[in-house]
């Protein structure tokens, strides 16, 4: 089973219990697997914290009837036992992690700041999709601090920015870009100096195992870092 898919935690045992009540057809299960990864590692959940958690979901809300949300109650109450014994531990670290991702910050503004800057030092944008309860997000986001070479990349030939997208914050910048979220979090888009979206990448493609590949990230980074005029 791919490590995407592993049930690993309690968020994936609720999408393997979503996925059993609906039935999804395959081409949805990706909006189950982009609402649900990782999100153990990065929310301290009790029977109302995960339930809360998933009804805020727009992409499960508007299907959601009275039954099945007694359904997730249940589920809550299950799983927040199963996350207390099986998962306690990790509950520290993950309430402990920085906020890398501004959830008050307009992406809007972020952009055109970036913009202005990748237009004076002929550099392009890095668009990094994400949110703070999202773990792979701060993998990434740790990776590309601490691996000499990808930070040395990035330095050189991006202006990165963090959009924020927890609860449908920049939902619109997200739209604009053709729902890069949508692919799962975190995602990346990369733009010319003019604002142009030159390519999207699901950073699931990066990934090796519980972690992201240095060589797949940096190799990323070289494909798409231009020419220095």
């Amino acid at each position: 089973m791919p490590a995407r898919d592993r049930v690993t935690g309690p968020a994936q045992v609720v999408r393997q219990i979503l996925l059993h009540l609906y039935r999804r057809p395959k081409r949805h299960r990706v909006q189950v697997r982009v609402q649900f990864r990782q999100e153990a590692e990065a929310v301290a959940l009790d029977g109302s914290g995960l339930l809360s958690f998933l009804t805020s979901q727009p992409k499960f809300c508007p299907a959601m009837k009275t039954r099945t949300l007694s359904i997730l109650g249940t589920v809550a109450l299950l799983v927040s036992g199963f996350c207390s014994n099986a998962f306690g531990a990790e509950t520290p670290a993950a309430t402990s992690r920085p906020a890398i991702y501004d959830e008050k910050a307009d992406g809007a503004k972020q952009i055109a700041d970036a913009l202005a800057v990748a237009k004076k030092e002929n550099r392009r944008v890095l668009l990094q999709f994400g949110a703070n309860w999202c773990g792979w997000c701060h993998k990434l986001h740790k990776l590309c601090q601490t691996d000499p070479d990808i930070a040395a990349k990035l330095k050189e030939s991006f202006v990165v920015v963090l959009v924020d997208v927890n609860k449908g914050h920049n939902g619109d910048i997200n739209k604009k870009y053709g729902n890069p979220a949508g692919l799962g979090l975190p995602a990346i888009v990369i733009l010319d100096a003019d604002g142009k979206a030159l390519t999207t990448q699901d950073s699931g493609k990066l990934e090796e195992g519980d972690h992201h590949d240095p060589k797949k990230v940096l190799a990323f980074l070289n494909e798409w870092a231009g020419q220095k005029s």
